[in-house]
């Protein structure tokens, strides 16, 4: 890790600074009418939960002991000059989205009771510490990860390499540093833990769950933290014992409360807090020796790893998922097919021999029927047991082109405008061309029959380090998060009863594992209806990494 890097930077800081009003606020009404003055405030908060007891809950003995602003003389005293603007232009953004997590986790504990709904905020303004401590230090950083596109959900690898360690790792040595109480510290970069796993870490069951729930309705509403937890929406709900469709309303209009009426009148800071802090007494910070710092970074990699073994866990599941439910359909559709082409020959031959009018027009109805139910089980085995690739080098964007025009005009008379980016000169591949666009045309065609009349459907493509990645977007509000984990599949369809087999997208990842890439759903600020189409780039093929002039990207 670089010297300068902000995660470093981030780890020297002895406290989160609070307002000056936050702390002449403490200073002068030590009593419980302070808290709504000081809870937008990310550094009061912090300096709060500091000094609270060993049990879930914000007791009015914190706010009018003298032990936290003894804390606080100390270390203003040590660094006077230290603040942070929450309305720089930098780290508003991160600013709204941790209150408006904490409004979340307040109301949820309010509303199903057996946590401290106070306690409930705190627990989520420290979830984002990491975040926090980073604005602090240097903002233009905290922005520049905030605001650079991340694939695959991965926002830990963008603040590893633009910080030098991610959030939850700062936040977990900062918890220990300020010694958090055990109640609260393991939120502090820990929320891709299991509740179970935090209880026994020293977490509230209770409160991690409710802060964990808040933590995915915020990223619903549009500010995803990069928290990574792992679990569906489904799950955490059952743990809470909600229903997935329980409503949510979205803070983002009243969220914003830095007190109320009865909140205490201040007079001018510059008067009167050195005085009213000075008042108390200093205390050591803690410290740490090299011992300490081996057995954080020994955590650090236990969570990565963690994280990755859940995420990848996931991942094998619903491969093995898909796969046993291709060989069910397989099965299925040969049983289906045999007795179906006895009853075809039978009315064709009936209807060779019939005379009556009315009975030949029930036969005919017979025979379209078959052939209907045969056209399904044919596309049902074309997921089921596609035929094997038959792989040769191929232009990945020529595919995207063909496939694009071939479903344009049908796009036309839905009024979906089809868009396309930029064509490459080449992004050669290695696959069975017929299959790839088949997966192509299942994508696109998906996206266009769910954007609204008038709406839009999208695709580009673009490079990483070992895969080509074909993204197709569309302006359809996305498919409800209980059903993520059906997408892929067959028969699940999100639209009408009757309006699609719910072959498509299964079909699409099935072709795409046998060319040895991949389909999966990736919602983004952008657009909560993405998918995208991964494909290997083989170490044999060597061709320039496409710049701004000569690529295929999005064009919106």
């Amino acid at each position: 890790m670089r010297p300068s890097a902000p995660g470093e930077a981030a780890l020297r800081l002895s406290w989160l600074p609070p307002r000056t009003d936050s702390l002449l606020a403490l200073a002068l009404h030590p009593n419980r009418s302070v808290w709504p003055r000081l809870r937008t405030d990310p550094g009061a908060v912090l300096l709060v939960a500091r000094h609270l007891p060993n049990e879930p809950t914000l007791v009015e003995s914190t706010l009018i002991g003298p032990e936290i602003v003894r804390t606080a003389h100390t270390l203003r005293t040590q660094d006077p000059q230290a603040s942070v603007d929450w309305s720089h232009p930098d780290v508003e953004p991160i600013y709204q989205a941790m209150v408006r997590h904490a409004v979340f986790a307040e109301r949820w504990a309010r509303r199903l009771g057996g946590c401290d709904p106070e306690a409930a905020w705190i627990g989520a303004i420290v979830a984002g510490l990491g975040w926090l401590a980073v604005a602090c230090v240097d903002p233009a950083a905290t922005a520049e990860c905030w605001r650079e596109p991340v694939y695959g959900n991965d926002l830990a690898d963008s603040q590893r390499r633009l910080w030098g360690m991610d959030a939850a790792s700062i936040g977990r040595r900062l918890a220990r540093r300020w010694h958090l109480p055990a109640w609260l510290a393991p939120l502090a970069g820990g929320l891709h833990c299991s509740a179970e796993m935090a209880s026994r870490l020293g977490a509230d069951e209770r409160l991690f769950r409710i802060v964990q729930w808040a933590a995915v309705l915020t990223a619903e509403s549009g500010d995803d933290l990069g928290y990574g937890i792992a679990f569906s929406r489904e799950e955490l709900a059952a743990g809470l014992a909600l229903s997935p469709d329980d409503p949510s309303d979205d803070p983002r209009d009243d969220w914003l409360i830095f007190g109320d009426a009865s909140s205490p009148s201040l007079p001018d800071p510059n008067d009167a807090v050195a005085c009213a802090l000075a008042l108390a007494a200093s205390s050591r910070q803690c410290s740490f020796g090299v011992d300490a710092e081996r057995l954080e970074a020994d955590l650090d990699r236990l969570h990565e790893e963690l994280a990755r073994q859940r995420r990848t866990e996931k991942e094998r599941l619903e491969a093995r998922k898909l796969r046993a439910l291709a060989e069910f359909a397989a099965g299925a559709g040969h049983e289906i097919n045999n007795p179906l082409a006895v009853i075809s020959v039978h009315a064709q031959q009936l209807l060779q021999h019939e005379e009556d009018e009315a009975r030949r027009a029930s036969l005919r109805g017979i025979l379209r029927q078959t052939e209907r139910i045969h056209q399904i089980l044919r596309e049902l085995m074309q997921f089921a047991r596609p035929s094997r690739p038959r792989k040769q080098e191929a232009d990945l964007c020529q595919l995207v082109r063909e496939s694009v025009e071939s479903l344009r005009p049908w796009a036309d008379e839905r009024k979906v405008r089809l868009e396309v980016g930029q064509t490459v000169e080449s992004a050669p591949v290695i696959v069975d061309a017929n299959q790839i666009r088949t997966v192509l045309t299942c994508l696109i065609r998906n996206a266009v029959e769910a954007a609204p009349s008038d709406g839009w459907a999208r695709v580009w493509l673009e490079r990483r380090p070992e895969v080509w990645e074909v993204i197709v977007e569309d302006s359809g509000t996305g498919p409800p998060s209980r059903r993520h984990d059906l997408l892929f599949n067959p028969f699940f369809s999100g639209r009408a009863a009757g309006r699609g087999r719910g072959l498509g997208l299964p079909t699409a990842w099935r072709l795409a594992q046998e060319n040895e890439g991949n389909v999966r759903f990736e919602p983004s600020p952008a657009s909560p209806a993405r998918f995208v189409l991964s494909l290997p780039i083989r170490p044999s093929i060597t061709t320039p990494l496409p710049t701004s002039g000569n690529s295929l990207r999005r064009t919106a």
